[in-house]
């Protein structure tokens, strides 16, 4: 992954640009210490001063909130500038200055919009943090003055939280009353800005000691940089959480959510002050010392399925190459290409406004799939089914372009979801619970590409869950189908990036890609069962003679209501009360009453029910909701 740097032809600034900020993905707004801001369209190259401010105010910082950031309908609905003469300007789509609050005494070094734009923040001079209403009210002052100017502030993911520099030190502050302060050392110099991600909850910060470091949420070091030779002078997350950009002098570096560089540049712009994100995560803009408006494109973004092989070289253009055959195609789009996915034989192109389905069989007539909000931000394949994410929901397509549905659950926050959150499987799709704080013990896992198995970074091991549709028939026997392995080898903080047969790919905190492998024998397990070949399935199982197959192939069993099979499985692992039970069923002489108490020993009441009011047994079906406590359904036979 590298950036591709360019500098609009057009006269800029005619002195420092020290503040960027983007209205939408093809517009940018900037400000200078020539009292100007300026709008810069990326779709035509030019300019367009929208006003100049009085001699004395010059600007330090600038951020639009835009509720619509769709390039299809542009719409800036507020930006406010930070000064040096102590106040705060809010301006409206056409420039003028709505209204000035006078926020602090001396100059105003940050202000910020929260994620959902209801209040912004500033810090200054004073060594201040305040938080505004909308419309400019003082709302509260959470950080009274100490005496030691505040660099740089952020808002925390939830809005609940800010982040400050004070000196060497970081700080987080909760707007809720009586909280303690968690503050700790971060630098050796003087911290000069923080950026706190929204989906991971990571932080960077980065100082004149010429490091930058990466924190989790609690504080806990997570990266450490290598000396530069100058001062990081601006930080900025990308949208996604994926990666980061540093800023320094003559320098501007491309990160990984995890610390490690993917790409060096050494523009000749001296310091670059202020750096910002596209809402897509594909670009960025720079205000630099030199008076130039820096903008960079991130290309080089690459997938891999099997020999196969895909990556956009420019903006619009995404090439495919087979390793196999030695052969490539070169494909071109009309808009600018935000996201790839490639699996399953599927290569899946997502532009600023559709999205293509290419068959790499037949590259070159794509289905083509209008987007509903034009903002995807990630997208999950199957074998037979993707998932798109957008701003506000999920979609779940066929690759002919069919919507199939559009799921939902009370903690879906669509906005905030990472490929490390959710994983997409042959039927079903899995997620951390976003507002279950205890899910945050799981760093990442995957589906298996061809069954349904899972693999995870648990705490600190790897996990692999063999059968998970055990959850929905007998919880005790969950443990006994996973396998936990230890992740030391894998190094600190590593992440499963894929899980292809028997192995599973992980990222270590360095950048480095590994592979572990998994016991062939449960993908066997897994195919003698969707074969039927149950006799073969215990064989293997009494070769192996492991405890996790012989549960899997309990609970397999008996979901295909093979009463001998789940006999002889159960029996292996001593679960002695199923294999009387299973004895129990052998006895009784009606087939219809059998498959019933099978169904329900596999955890499906509802289809045990089924079954006994088909073949007119209502007196048993009745008792079986009486013994499963289901007295609505018993009232209602």
């Amino acid at each position: 992954m590298q950036l591709k740097l360019s500098f609009p032809n057009d006269a800029g600034h005619q002195d420092t640009v020290t503040c960027v900020s983007w209205n939408n993905s093809e517009e940018v707004y900037t400000c200078g210490d020539d009292h100007a801001l300026k709008k810069w369209n990326l779709l035509t190259t030019d300019s367009q001063k929208i006003c100049d401010f009085s001699e004395d105010v010059y600007p330090l910082d600038l951020h639009c909130f835009s509720r619509n950031t769709n390039v299809r309908k542009p719409g800036q609905d507020q930006m406010i500038i930070a000064s040096s003469d102590g106040k705060c300007h809010l301006l409206g789509k056409s420039g003028r200055i709505e209204k000035s609050v006078e926020a602090h005494k001396g100059a105003v070094l940050v202000a910020q919009w929260a994620f959902d734009g209801a209040s912004f923040l500033t810090c200054g001079e004073d060594g201040q943090v305040k938080v505004w209403s909308r419309s400019g009210m003082l709302r509260t002052v959470p950080v009274q003055a100490s005496g030691v100017p505040i660099y740089s502030a952020c808002w925390g993911p939830d809005s609940n939280h800010l982040l400050y520099t004070q000196g060497k030190h970081l700080v987080i502050k909760s707007l809720l009353p009586n909280v303690k302060p968690h503050r700790w050392k971060a630098h050796d110099g003087l911290i000069l800005k923080v950026a706190w991600e929204q989906i991971n909850g990571r932080i960077v910060s980065g100082g004149e000691d010429g490091r930058y470091k990466v924190w989790d949420s609690f504080g806990a070091l997570v990266f450490n940089s290598m000396l530069h030779e100058h001062p990081i002078t601006s930080i900025a997350w990308a949208p996604n959480g994926e990666m980061f950009a540093i800023g320094s002098f003559n320098t501007l570096r491309l990160c990984d959510k995890s610390g490690w560089s993917h790409y060096l540049e050494k523009p000749e712009t001296g310091s670059l002050y202020s750096i910002a994100w596209s809402a897509d995560g594909t670009q960025l803009a720079a205000g630099c010392a030199n008076r130039q408006v820096l903008l960079a494109h991130v290309i080089g973004r690459r997938v891999e399925w099997g020999a196969l092989d895909a990556k956009t070289t420019r903006r619009k253009t995404v090439v495919i190459s087979n390793a196999v055959q030695s052969d490539s195609d070169i494909l071109e789009f009309p808009e600018r290409v935000i996201h790839l996915a490639l699996a399953y034989k599927h290569l899946v192109v997502v532009t600023t406004t559709q999205c293509y389905v290419h068959n790499v069989n037949i590259v070159n007539t794509p289905v083509i799939i209008d987007l509903r909000e034009g903002s995807v931000s990630m997208v999950l394949l199957a074998e037979k089914h993707m998932v798109l994410v957008e701003r506000s929901s999920l979609a779940v397509y066929s690759y002919d372009g069919r919507l199939i549905s559009s799921p939902k659950w009370p903690s879906l926050n669509p906005s905030s979801l990472n490929p490390s959150q959710i994983s997409l499987g042959p039927d079903c799709i899995a997620a951390r619970d976003q507002a279950d704080e205890k899910g945050s013990i799981v760093q990442s896992f995957k589906w298996n590409s061809h069954l349904n198995m899972i693999a995870a970074i648990q705490d600190t091991s790897l996990t692999l869950w063999y059968y998970p549709y055990i959850l929905f028939v007998d919880k005790k026997l969950v443990r006994k189908t996973t396998v936990i392995k230890d992740s030391s080898e894998f190094g600190h903080r590593p992440q499963v990036t894929t899980y292809v047969g028997n192995h599973v790919g992980i990222r270590r905190s360095d950048g480095a890609l590994i592979n572990s492998g998994v016991s062939p024998y449960v993908a066997i397990l897994h195919g003698y069962s969707m074969a039927g070949a149950w006799k073969d399935a215990l064989r293997l199982c009494r070769m192996v003679k492991d405890e996790a197959l012989w549960a899997c192939l309990a609970v397999m069993a008996t979901q295909a209501k093979e009463i001998d099979t789940a006999e002889s499985a159960y029996a292996a692992i001593n679960q002695f009360d199923k294999v009387l039970y299973l004895q129990h069923i052998k006895e009784i002489k009606l087939k219809p009453v059998q498959m019933a108490e099978m169904s329900l020993l596999g955890g499906n009441v509802l289809e045990a029910e089924a079954l006994l009011l088909q073949n007119g047994l209502i007196f048993r079906a009745i008792m079986t909701n009486i013994n499963t406590h289901n007295w609505e359904r018993w009232v209602h036979e």
